[in-house]
């Protein structure tokens, strides 16, 4: 096997692109380009990451331009490839050959991957190696290697934003201070690698309606609980009493259900699991005791967020006009659907507390009948009547 860092002298059969061989004698200092730097000592700036390698800062300036230049004159993203041909250089058990590489990157072109071999070898100091006899590239087992900064690829980076977005509509104000800043350097670092002047941040929209807003502060003082696994103290009043009470609990997870926003934990006064609705709680204080309880919380098999356990099965038959949504829908993971002769739609669900479950089958009317079971049949029958009491002239 011969050096990734080849001499002028060495070739690389054709079918490898030798003209990614070393052929400088002076190779620029080791740069990542647009790589999101957490330790950077300037946050704020969404440039390359520098390393303390010396040279001027005229020559690292150069070398940022060049490579964001070559970045900018191919369909993708140089440093998508550069990233993406490090993953797949590191995944490796052997080394991957030219056409092997252009597959993982998307099948590029031969003269992208050259830029990308070029640029991950030469700039980034990647310590490369060529196996001519298994025409393969792979990183010497001898040096350990990772690229500086924290990378993403545009569309990880894309993704991110649309989580933003997303958890910004959903609670509003939850954490936009604290992603504020980075939101702006991922802005930058796209526009910077994209041919397009400007990205549309409102190109996703959540419509949430009856939705319950925890206090922003609240929100904060949970998360931090349950990322740093420290019990949390507040007031809770219950809409089910009239009176609030004070409850200490070890967190395992936030929810989102339905549009609002609750906390499961260990009750330390109920020793059991509970979901507290965040819009509920006031006056959090994270406390310093060590976590009580179960390490791992129960998951709900039944029907929606706080039926836990799944007894009975409903049988939903849909009529033929509404089984053109049903059919596509997912009301629970173990739901059978099945397909009747008349066009409408048989849905088996388990459900254990089947309150939830009741909602949702009233929500459609004359469009559901409820098979089975008998009682929940029975249960949903009594809700109707109540309701068309409602409507009903008095005698």
């Amino acid at each position: 096997m011969s050096s990734g860092r080849l001499r002028d002298s060495e070739h690389v059969p054709d079918t490898d692109f030798p003209e990614v061989s070393a052929r400088r004698q002076h190779r620029p200092a080791r740069i990542g380009v647009l790589a999101l730097d957490a330790a950077s000592p300037h946050p704020q700036d969404s440039k390359a990451r520098i390393s303390s390698q010396p040279q001027s800062q005229a020559q690292n300036e150069r070398v940022r331009d060049q490579a964001i230049a070559m970045s900018r004159t191919d369909t993708h993203s140089l440093i998508d490839r550069v990233y993406l041909t490090h993953r797949a250089l590191k995944a490796a058990h052997r080394p991957l050959s030219a056409s092997e590489l252009e597959r993982e990157l998307g099948n590029c072109s031969r003269r992208q991957l050259q830029k990308t071999i070029t640029h991950l070898r030469d700039v980034l100091r990647a310590p490369l190696a060529y196996d001519a006899h298994q025409k393969g590239w792979y990183y010497e087992p001898s040096v350990a290697f990772e690229l500086p900064g924290l990378w993403f690829t545009a569309e990880e980076l894309h993704a991110l934003l649309a989580a933003e977005q997303m958890l910004a509509q959903a609670q509003p104000g939850a954490l936009s201070q604290a992603v504020q800043q980075l939101r702006q350097r991922i802005v930058r670092v796209l526009q910077r690698g994209s041919r397009e002047p400007s990205l549309r941040l409102d190109a996703f929209s959540i419509t949430t309606p009856m939705l319950r807003r925890a206090d922003r502060s609240v929100f904060a003082q949970v998360a931090e609980a349950t990322l740093q696994a420290k019990v949390l103290s507040f007031h809770y009043e219950s809409r089910s009493r009239a009176e609030g009470r004070q409850r200490s609990i070890s967190p395992r997870r936030i929810e989102l259900n339905r549009g609002n926003w609750y906390v499961l934990g260990w009750c330390h006064q109920q020793q059991d699991w509970r979901r507290f609705a965040l819009d509920r709680v006031a006056a959090p204080e994270i406390m310093s005791t060590p976590l009580q309880g179960p390490a791992e919380a129960p998951e709900a098999c039944g029907f929606g967020l706080f039926d836990r356990m799944a007894t009975q099965t409903a049988v939903l038959v849909f009529s033929a006009h509404r089984a053109r949504w049903i059919r596509d829908e997912i009301w629970h993971r173990d739901q059978v659907g099945t397909e009747l002769p008349d066009g409408r739609y048989r849905l088996s669900i388990p459900y254990g507390e089947p309150t939830e479950l009741i909602l949702d089958i009233l929500r459609y009317g004359p469009d559901v009948e409820v098979e089975a079971p008998a009682s929940l049949r029975q249960a949903v029958i009594q809700r109707l009547q109540q309701a068309l009491s409602q409507y009903q002239a008095p005698d």
